[in-house]
């Protein structure tokens, strides 16, 4: 069975960007801001006017590179652990040398963090926001907690797993602007003419626990007016956020109040397996 919709709202990054594409030409498609550079990866002619019927928000997560190995820096006055090919030109500036190792599945993670283990880096710098970082969130922070070694992230959600620090575009606000893309098109805007957004806030977040467990003291002048957020602070923000996008939906009769509170509950059962893989 086919279900009609009237818009594909997609996050996680290209690779299910490009399959809802690849899917449809016809269905409008926002993004929520994962994966690299849309126009870089043939998914939009530009950002100023996308063209097709690919649209939203880009969240400018390789470029914010430079600026997490600085703040790490900063924060932890240590050489740091690599992210790829992203971040040279970044880290030659700042004095820093970069070592990669790359995981492509759970089994994975062992291996490095021997490899770690034994080369004692002085950071960590954790690239990546797809599924698999994001599910082994709490074991990395774990890792390096456990090693003493400082951690730089770019989600806030591996904070409140126990990751020292994060930067990166507010996915709040991302969120809130995803929601009036939505209202645009469902009002009868075609996505080819709805430029393409860049973020325009951001956010520094510290785990001050993991700091101190760790044997750091954060400078003054780095830390941030914001606290850490908890995973409940963060489902009960996401229901607020996504509220006005269910407003929408209800009104065009694609989804009852009882089933969008219904894929919430499930959703944050989701979130807690993946944060607390223990307690299933």
């Amino acid at each position: 069975m086919r279900l009609k919709v009237d818009i594909i709202v997609v996050a996680g990054g290209t690779i299910p960007i490009q399959a809802a594409k690849n899917a449809t030409k016809t269905i409008p498609i926002v993004m929520m801001g994962g994966g690299i550079d849309p126009v870089e990866a043939g998914l939009i002619e530009s950002l100023a006017r996308p063209g097709g019927n690919v649209t939203g928000l880009t969240n400018l997560t390789r470029k914010l590179g430079g600026k997490r190995l600085k703040l790490l820096k900063e924060a932890v006055s240590a050489s740091v652990l690599e992210v790829k090919e992203v971040l040279p030109v970044a880290a030659r500036a700042l004095g820093l040398t970069i070592r990669s190792w790359e995981v492509r599945d759970a089994d994975g993670f062992e291996k490095v963090f021997a490899t770690l283990s034994k080369q004692r880096p002085d950071g960590l710098y954790v690239a990546g926001g797809d599924s698999l970082m994001f599910a082994n969130g709490k074991r990395i922070a774990g890792f390096a907690i456990e090693s003493r070694l400082p951690s730089v992230y770019g989600r806030r959600e591996a904070v409140d797993a126990g990751g020292l620090m994060s930067y990166g575009a507010d996915r709040e606000d991302m969120n809130r602007r995803v929601a009036a893309i939505v209202d645009k098109l469902l009002k009868g805007r075609k996505p080819a003419d709805i430029p393409v957004e860049q973020p325009i806030k951001f956010e520094l977040m510290f785990n001050l626990k993991t700091a101190k467990q760790i044997g750091v003291t954060i400078p003054p002048n780095v830390l941030p007016d914001k606290r850490p957020v908890t995973m409940e602070e963060l489902l009960v923000s996401s229901l607020a956020q996504t509220d006005a996008l269910a407003k929408l939906l209800i009104e065009k009769g694609r989804i009852t109040r009882e089933e969008f509170m219904q894929k919430i509950s499930e959703e944050r059962a989701t979130y807690r397996k993946l944060f607390n893989p223990t307690q299933q």
